[in-house]
Formats: C-alpha cells, sequence, structure tokens
C-alpha cells in the first residue's frame, strides 16, 4: 500500500533556533537536498501501523542526475498534521543521530529509491510520522506540488492475521491436491 505525505517542505537550517524559522518552510516546489537545507515529509500513522510486517520511505529524484551522496534519514512523531516550527526543532535536536543512511551512488530523474523504516513505523505511536532528509551534495526530490508521477511516499506491507494465512494454506493444498489428481 501506497501513502501520499499530508504535508512536506523544506527549510534553510543554518543558524535556524530561531522560534520564527518555520515562516521559512517552502512547501510549493520540489524538496531541496543540501548540506544546509532539509526536507522534510510527514505522514498520518498508518492505522494498524504496528502490524505492518515492512515499511519504506520511497524518495523519486527530480535531480537530471544525482552524484553520489548520502542521505541522512531522522524520524520522530509529531502531534500536527502540517509541518510546524516544533518539527524543525526536533529536527535539529536530533541532528546528530539519524534513524539511517541511505547511499546514494547515482540517481537519474524519475528513479525511485527506498530506505527501510519498519521498526519506527511499526512502534510510533504519535498521529503523525515525520521524515527529515538531509544530504552532502545537491538533489531535488518529488514532493506533493511538484512531482514526477508521486512526490515522497509511504509504502507498507502488511503481516496477514493468522486466520487469512490459514486460510491461504488451505487454498494452497487444496490446489496442490487437485493438481495432483488432476496429474494421474
Amino acid at each position: 500500500m501506497r501513502i501520499d505525505a499530508v504535508s512536506d517542505g523544506w527549510v534553510w537550517t543554518e543558524g535556524a533556533s530561531c522560534p520564527a524559522c518555520g515562516t521559512y518552510f517552502v512547501d510549493d516546489v520540489d524538496l531541496w537536498l543540501l548540506p544546509d537545507y532539509v526536507a522534510l515529509v510527514k505522514f498520518q500513522r498508518p492505522v494498524g501501523g504496528a502490524g505492518a510486517e515492512r515499511a519504506w520511505l520511497s524518495l523519486s529524484f527530480l535531480s537530471e542526475r544525482t552524484e553520489p551522496q548520502d542521505i541522512k534519514v531522522h524520524a520522530f512523531g509529531s502531534e500536527v498534521g502540517g509541518l510546524a516550527v516544533q518539527d524543525l526543532q526536533a529536527f535539529l535536536s536530533r541532528r546528530d543521530h539519524p534513524l539511517g543512511t541511505l547511499p546514494v551512488l547515482e540517481a537519474a530523474f524519475g528513479e525511485e529509491v527506498f530506505f527501510d523504516v519498519s521498526g519506527f513505523v511499526g512502534t510510533a505511536a504519535d498521529p503523525y510520522l515525520v521524515f527529515a532528509l538531509s544530504a552532502n551534495n545537491f538533489a531535488a526530490l518529488g514532493s506533493l506540488e511538484v512531482n514526477n508521477g508521486h512526490g515522497v511516499q509511504l509504502l507498507l506491507a502488511a503481516v496477514p492475521e493468522p486466520s487469512e494465512a490459514a486460510l491461504m494454506f488451505a487454498g494452497l493444498l487444496t490446489l496442490a491436491g487437485w493438481l495432483r489428481r488432476r496429474a494421474a
């Protein structure tokens, strides 16, 4: 299942410890990644997110060609739906402790890359999930407003309920028995 963001934008973080920094969010263009820029993407927490077997953050590049770089991914919960000053402050307080790093050797326009966020999505309790992305070289990512098919998305693969798994197993056994009888 693909989930679109509820809010996204980028902000210049150099000296961004001031309370008015939320006014600098740019949310009507693609998402920029640079050493002093951070892209923030907010999703509504999926219902049953704790039951998701796997979850990935999907990034779609809008740059013609991206140089090799590491994209740092930070993740935290939020109480509010739109981008807010608290989201920037939460990123700044966690800047040195990313969820992980996504190495991108080279990405072309429209190429999609994935970052596993299963552990975070499975344990998050806040109503909104925020992902902050930063990089050491320039890259432009698809956003809600400007994209090549889609912006940053959250992909979920659900764990089947035990009764669903038992039903699928029974169906496979029935199919195998039918094929065996037919071959004989």
